[in-house]
Order: C-alpha cells, then sequence, then structure tokens
C-alpha cells in the first residue's frame, strides 16, 4: 500500500468537497502518466538524454505525491459516509471515483518499476543508476497549497502533453554523436556540391524561363503560319471562282456570236 501519507485537513461531512478534490487529483495523476507512458520506451534509445530521465523521473515523483494526497482524502471520504446517515446516498460516487484512483495507482506503480530496471543505455555518457524513484512512494517534497486548496476548479482542462523530441539538432546538439553530425554535415556538403555542379539554381531558373519563352515563341509561330495558310487558301478559293465565272461568261457569248453570224 501506498506509503508517506499524510492527514489531509477536514472539511466536515461533505460530499462536493471531497468529491471534487479527488476529481481534480484524478485529472492530474492522469496527465502525468500518460506523459510517462508516451516517453518511458525512449530511455532504452541510444539518444536518450539525462534530462528526460530527470523529467520522466519528476513527473513520477509528482504522480505518487499526488496518490498520497487523494488517498487521504478518500480515506477520510469514507470514515464521513460510515459516521453520518446524510452521506450514504455518495456511497455510488465515492465507489466510482476509487475504482478510477485503483487503477492509476497500479499504472504508476507499473512504470516505476519499468524506469527503476531499464536497460543500461548504449553508450559511454550513460545516465547514473541512481533514481528518485528509489524510495517512492513519498520521496518528494508534496505542494499542499496547490493540492488542498479549497478553490481548485475540478473543471479545468489539463493542458496538452507534448511529446519529448529525443533528437533536435539544433537546440540539443550535444546529445548526438559525433558521427552523426558528421554524417549530417558531409549530406549538406555534397547537396551544395551538387548544386554547383549543375550550375546553381540561378541557372536552371533562366534555363526553365528561356525554355518557356521559346515555347512561346514556336507557338506563335506556328499560328502565324496557320492563319496565313488559311487566308492564302481562301484567296486561292476566290480566283479560281472568278476565272471560272470569266471563262464561262466567254464560252457563252462567243456560242451566241457564233449562231449570229451563221
Amino acid at each position: 500500500m501506498i506509503t508517506g501519507k499524510f492527514s489531509p485537513p477536514s472539511f466536515g461531512p461533505s460530499n462536493l468537497k471531497y468529491e471534487k478534490l479527488i476529481a481534480t487529483n484524478l485529472k492530474h495523476i492522469r496527465a502525468e502518466i500518460l506523459y510517462t507512458e508516451h516517453n518511458i520506451g525512449d530511455l532504452s534509445n541510444r539518444f536518450a538524454s539525462q534530462r528526460l530521465l530527470n523529467t520522466i523521473q519528476h513527473k513520477l515523483d509528482n504522480v505518487f505525491s499526488l496518490i498520497s494526497v487523494t488517498e487521504g482524502y478518500l480515506g477520510e471520504w469514507e470514515s464521513d459516509i460510515a459516521r453520518s446517515p446524510g452521506l450514504s446516498d455518495a456511497s455510488g460516487a465515492f465507489e466510482k471515483l476509487k475504482g478510477q484512483f485503483n487503477r492509476e495507482v497500479s499504472k504508476a506503480k507499473q512504470l516505476a518499476e519499468e524506469v527503476k530496471n531499464r536497460p543500461q543505455l548504449p553508450y559511454s555518457d550513460s545516465i547514473e543508476e541512481t533514481s528518485t524513484m528509489a524510495s517512492i512512494p513519498g520521496s518528494s517534497q508534496i505542494d499542499y497549497n496547490f493540492i488542498n486548496s479549497e478553490k481548485s476548479d475540478p473543471d479545468s482542462e489539463v493542458q496538452a502533453i507534448q511529446h519529448f523530441d529525443l533528437v533536435e539538432f539544433d537546440s540539443d546538439r550535444d546529445s548526438l554523436t559525433d558521427s552523426l553530425i558528421e554524417t549530417r554535415n558531409q549530406g549538406i556538403h555534397n547537396i551544395r556540391t551538387q548544386i554547383e555542379q549543375d550550375g546553381g539554381l540561378q541557372k536552371l531558373e533562366r534555363n526553365l524561363k528561356d525554355s518557356y519563352e521559346n515555347s512561346e515563341e514556336i507557338f506563335k509561330d506556328v499560328e502565324s503560319l496557320v492563319t496565313t495558310r488559311r487566308r492564302t487558301s481562301r484567296k486561292r478559293r476566290m480566283w479560281l471562282c472568278g476565272i471560272s465565272t470569266v471563262a464561262t461568261s466567254f464560252v457563252f457569248y462567243y456560242y451566241r456570236f457564233m449562231r449570229a453570224v451563221v
């Protein structure tokens, strides 16, 4: 069972106060556990940093501190229900919150055990095995002013948890090995060399522009040629029609003239 318990402040018989305080603590416990679940697998990564381990240990310390406080609230609430007949109708809410609390406690214990038994990191600057979770729970100082405040808002939203980025080439450069840094720099150098050998981006842009302009000029020439041929063909048809009309008229009048002479 969880050790390091303390006596929570007594509010007198009240379902609502206990329910709000326990619900608020459960929200924070779930948030810390969710972060740890998302990142605990990265401790076996070769790029795992001391900062990641410290962050996970701090999250778990907070979880067990909240667990200790919440367990005290549940114990006092259960005692009030047993002593006060007017609170007997609260047993449903009590059992529901207690069940949720027990599930989160099981998750927290499992995560703490995984951190404690993590494998040795495969590089020389490995993280020391001293863990703040060795003496959990109750090894951290609890901020009672925050947790026990009667003004705690149970409906407040838990802020989104940002996944921890293990490899940040700019801000976490020290966590990279020399070989990775050299590989990255060599890749950048190769790209620059290739651009220079090809004449650079400016030359490529000029070639594309020239090709586009040439294609526009060719299109205009073809369009002009088609238009000219159409006009020439129209004129040719008109000339043929005119010559045909003149020839027909000549034959007709010549025929009439020959008949008149005869």
